[in-house]
């Protein structure tokens, strides 16, 4: 509660003054222990089971950012979330369920579909709770009460390839020619430890074996880690 205004376990307040948003309020019945932001939308974990006031949401919710509205996403664990992390199209979870979608076995970690909350096939297994997450490139990083992970024996810290996570999410990609030259435009949606863009052409050479030779042409500065 922040003054005389009342939040269940998470509120967004203004940077500036750090008053208390007037609209966003999701309104969790449990501890929220571990948030991340993609675009509009705010994911949370913690030891929740229901949201705005009493809608289903088991351990795992995705809230937009306008007024704390929980959107359809529900992996629905089975037990406590305490991290979070989000590279590219994939939010990657640890604490201590065992079960995500409503049986599937994934034990104390795994990856979701930022769309729907859909478990993908990567599966760490790690033998006990997983308390943090971080991400770089293709590796996540997780700490916590596990052995074994990923079928490697790691005690309580490990790092854990996800050839899915790619550290760099394209919103719109075009090209067009203007005089002599070629034109690119790109957005992105996030961005992860993304040092930059190589630009490279191809020219074929030509003879009894025609080949592509590539060439740099230049490099665009990433932004790190962005949305």
């Amino acid at each position: 509660k922040k003054g005389g205004t009342t939040r269940d376990r998470l509120a967004s307040y203004n940077l500036t003054a750090g008053t208390v948003d007037a609209t966003w309020n999701p309104n969790i019945d449990a501890g929220v222990l571990a948030l991340a932001i993609s675009g509009s939308t705010v994911y949370a974990g913690g030891g929740f089971t229901t949201v705005n006031g009493g809608t289903t949401r088991n351990y795992l919710a995705a809230f937009n950012l306008t007024d704390g509205t929980a959107s359809s996403w529900d992996p629905n664990a089975n037990d406590a979330v305490y991290s979070l992390a989000i590279s590219g199209s994939t939010v990657y979870a640890g604490g201590g369920f065992t079960t995500v979608n409503g049986g599937t076995t994934r034990n104390y970690f795994a990856a979701f579909n930022l769309t729907d909350g859909t478990a993908s096939s990567w599966d760490p297994n790690a033998n006990s709770t997983v308390f943090a997450l971080a991400i770089s490139g293709i590796t996540v990083y997780a700490g916590g009460d596990f052995t074994n992970i990923a079928n490697n024996g790691r005690t309580y810290f490990a790092g854990v390839n996800d050839p899915v996570a790619l550290p760099v999410e394209l919103t719109s990609f075009s090209a067009f020619v203007k005089n002599n030259s070629v034109i690119l435009n790109w957005n992105t949606a996030t961005e992860v430890n993304n040092y930059g863009f190589e630009i490279e052409r191809a020219s074929v050479e030509k003879g009894p074996a025609p080949s592509l030779r590539w060439e740099k042409l230049g490099f665009v500065p990433g932004h790190g880690n962005s949305n």
